[in-house]
């Protein structure tokens, strides 16, 4: 089915017209995008929450994001374990849990480059293939005990790369699929997939790792990124519309030209940036802080992170749920100050189920930041520099290597809670100080 055969619409078309071969997107809005945004919108809470997952076309896209992002959340909890039981090293635990970050942040600027130039559909499968390769080949070297840490290490390196053209093309291609009308809930619910995964794809990963071995998860994970690969082929192309095709550094200068003729997309990157250096590597080095404080077994830790899982899920369900006009800069702004409170309590209560709980109070906040700050950062820019410019906003990511070196060595040299503490209270003022800025705060 393409899009403009979706029954969602309720417009009547013509069967003379033959709809076998789907059509790439272009770049006005298709017919039924059109009639599905000007058809009956349901006012309750649950109607609005999953508005967008009407359109067969973005349905396709979510689970196939679903059975991606789980594959990807085995792989990060199983290379935490691996790693430290390999190694029996923090620093090292560190260095393969933030490996991901360097390449995502030295590729994401040409990533977004090729999303504004090049069919998004097939980047995103090129980025799931690579997915395959990864978890196949440690897999396989798990399997025959061949498996080293720096072989992790080099996994962590070529997902990073690989995440770098992902996600951008991801986030760039829901608009195209929905219309601008309902980007803000498609944002969030494409979100609360991935936070779905991120509950059952710990936990499951978890139990593999204990019962099997952590080959299993990979190869578990393998198989995950081929279905994703063959569901993604059933969207039609995503085209981006009129390129002018300058040298590749001429148009990674024009999108940071474009972004700073655009505050409200500046200050929503400087805001999710900074945040996001003090708060999520805790989550790179929540294996090695749940042994040493928790003395947590692989399975607490899968739990741990399913019940980061639910936080997301619900923060993102809830976000799902507002509309423009409905003070979401400050939801935004609150969200990163849950996160940072969450923090500072993990730190000051050793107790597994304290941890635990707040952990759901993470996801919540992170998921409020991240969902709003990607939605609106959408719903400001140009179609033509959206490639570019989720390319910035997601080299944020990038930065993770800044705090999670610092907090492996703080655990080191302080301990874990006091280092974490640190940690907390750093971004609790952070956050604090930018509900001074009236331009976010105000965001509607």
């Amino acid at each position: 089915m393409s899009i403009d055969d979706n029954p969602a619409s309720g417009a009547a078309v013509s069967g003379a017209k033959s709809q076998s071969t789907p059509q790439p997107v272009t770049e006005e809005r298709p017919p039924s995008i059109a009639a599905a945004a000007a058809r009956p919108r349901g006012t309750g809470l649950i109607a609005r929450t999953f508005d967008s997952l009407s359109l067969p076309q973005f349905r396709i896209f979510w689970f196939g994001t679903l059975l991606s992002m789980g594959a990807t959340q085995m792989n990060m909890m199983t290379n935490g374990i691996l790693v430290y039981d390999i190694q029996d090293s923090r620093i090292i635990a560190g260095i393969v849990g933030m490996a991901f970050a360097p390449t995502m942040l030295v590729f994401s600027l040409f990533g977004g480059v090729a999303v504004d130039r090049f069919d998004r559909r097939l980047i995103i499968q090129l980025a799931q293939v690579s997915g395959v390769l990864v978890a196949g080949v440690l897999a396989a070297l798990v399997f025959f005990d061949l498996i080293r840490w720096y072989y992790l290490l080099i996994g962590g390196l070529l997902q990073g790369a690989t995440f770098a053209f992902l996600g951008p093309a991801r986030q760039t291609a829901i608009p195209r699929l929905v219309g601008k009308d309902q980007m803000s809930n498609a944002v969030a619910l494409n979100m609360a997939g991935m936070s779905l995964m991120s509950v059952a794809a710990p936990a499951l990963g978890g139990l593999l790792y204990e019962r099997i071995t952590p080959g299993g998860v990979y190869a578990l994970s393998a198989g995950m990124s081929v279905a994703a690969v063959v569901l993604t082929g059933r969207l039609p192309s995503i085209k981006p519309g009129a390129f002018k095709h300058r040298a590749v550094f001429a148009e990674i200068v024009i999108g940071f030209g474009y972004i700073r003729r655009t505050p409200v997309v500046l200050w929503l990157i400087f805001q999710g940036g900074l945040t996001a250096l003090l708060t999520f590597p805790f989550r790179t080095l929540l294996p090695v802080y749940a042994k040493d404080v928790y003395i947590a077994s692989p399975s607490d830790v899968g739990i741990m992170m399913a019940t980061l899982g639910v936080g997301t899920l619900l923060g993102t369900l809830f976000m799902a749920g507002l509309r423009q006009g409905q003070s979401r800069g400050v939801f935004i702004l609150s969200a990163s100050v849950l996160t940072a409170a969450a923090l500072a309590v993990i730190a000051g209560v050793p107790w597994l189920l304290v941890g635990t709980l707040c952990m759901v109070l993470i996801g919540l906040g992170d998921s409020g930041r991240m969902a709003l700050g990607q939605s609106l950062v959408l719903e400001a820019c140009d179609d033509e520099y959206r490639g570019r410019v989720m390319s910035i906003f997601m080299m944020t990511w990038g930065l993770m290597p800044l705090g999670v070196l610092p907090l492996s060595a703080g655990f080191d040299l302080l301990g874990p809670q006091l280092a974490l503490g640190v940690m907390a209270t750093l971004a609790l003022v952070v956050s604090l100080a930018f509900f001074a800025q009236p331009r976010l705060r105000k965001l509607g």
